[in-house]
């Protein structure tokens, strides 16, 4: 059996957890056991769960080695920003194969594969610490329901709605600011906010709580800009064609935001902290007003993921337990 770990909510979001949920479904579809244990901070968002009855909350993060023994896995896929290293090498020590996801090379990590599911990843900075490694764009990880709508978003010819997501948790309470700002500037927002109930500031903004991938995905399509954080959204913003405005929300999203830059899907970096951040945002959406420039962007963004990257690293996976 393989045997998932990961955590989610507050301070973390939900990143690490959609992404093992994709690989995951990948795996059983290949006829692989597989189990996942969620360490939740704060208050459990089961809806994102989708009713998965493999997946279910369990704090592993103080002995993930008790916890393979527990459960009779073989072999662990590891997804963690707050494990240490002695975490990873107690499961090591124990005999289990030790596959991680990685975003930004947080560790010398000793294990069995090394997978950095990011359009900016290279294999070669997890070796020799890793005895294998893959990266990079085939390896972006994006949850079937997402996969299954590729390329497929329609660019209106009017700005008026924005989709505002900043993940599973809104760490730097960023929400009200910028729902307020836009829709200051006369555009409807509809705001993602797991967690905690807020009240609109404002009467075109419409408030959310957590979503499926399929209610996400929905909600992408009946807006025409989607602001979020330089996470893991955009490779999923890039795979549907939709065009994007981002925000770095921490040191760990720079490579990404940098990718995203390079190929000419962002505008001037804008950064959480700025002090001048919502007039930087009004400059940037102003930007994006005429059709043909949103256009350009849903064309450069869809050609870069195809969506199979979880089917690619559920092969690898699959193999490594035989």
């Amino acid at each position: 059996m393989y045997l998932f770990l990961t955590e989610a909510g507050d301070g973390i979001g939900f990143g690490h957890l959609t992404r093992m949920m994709a690989v995951g479904d990948a795996l059983l579809e290949l006829g692989v056991e597989t189990k996942m244990l969620v360490q939740w901070e704060g208050v459990p968002q089961i809806p994102i769960l989708e009713g998965r009855a493999w997946v279910q909350a369990e704090a592993w993060r103080h002995d993930p080695a008790a916890a393979l023994a527990r459960h009779g896995a073989r072999a662990v896929l590891i997804d963690s920003y707050r494990l240490e290293i002695c975490g990873y090498s107690s499961v090591t020590a124990s005999g289990a194969r030790l596959a991680v996801l990685d975003d930004f090379y947080r560790l010398p990590f000793p294990a069995d594969l090394a997978v950095n599911p990011n359009v900016f990843g290279d294999p070669a900075c997890y070796l020799p610490h890793a005895k294998h490694a893959v990266a990079g764009v085939e390896w972006v990880i994006l949850r079937p329901a997402l996969t299954r709508l590729a390329r497929t978003f329609e660019v209106r010819s009017r700005l008026g709605r924005v989709l505002l997501t900043l993940g599973g948790s809104d760490v730097h309470g960023l929400g009200p600011q910028l729902s307020s700002a836009v829709a200051e500037l006369g555009l409807d927002v509809v705001w993602v906010a797991p967690g905690q109930p807020v009240e609109p500031a404002h009467p075109r903004v419409t408030i959310l709580g957590t979503q499926t991938a399929e209610g996400m995905a929905r909600l992408v399509q009946s807006c025409d800009l989607v602001l979020c954080g330089g996470g893991q959204t955009l490779h999923e913003l890039a795979c549907l064609g939709a065009p994007f405005v981002a925000i770095e929300l921490g040191d760990d999203q720079r490579l990404n935001l940098a990718f995203y830059e390079r190929v000419g899907c962002l505008g001037p970096r804008l950064i959480w902290s700025s002090q001048t951040l919502t007039q930087d945002l009004a400059r940037r959406l102003a930007a994006l007003a005429p059709q043909e420039e949103r256009s350009r962007l849903s064309e450069t963004a869809g050609s870069l993921v195809d969506g199979k990257g979880a089917r690619r690293l559920a092969a690898v996976l699959a193999e490594f337990i035989n």
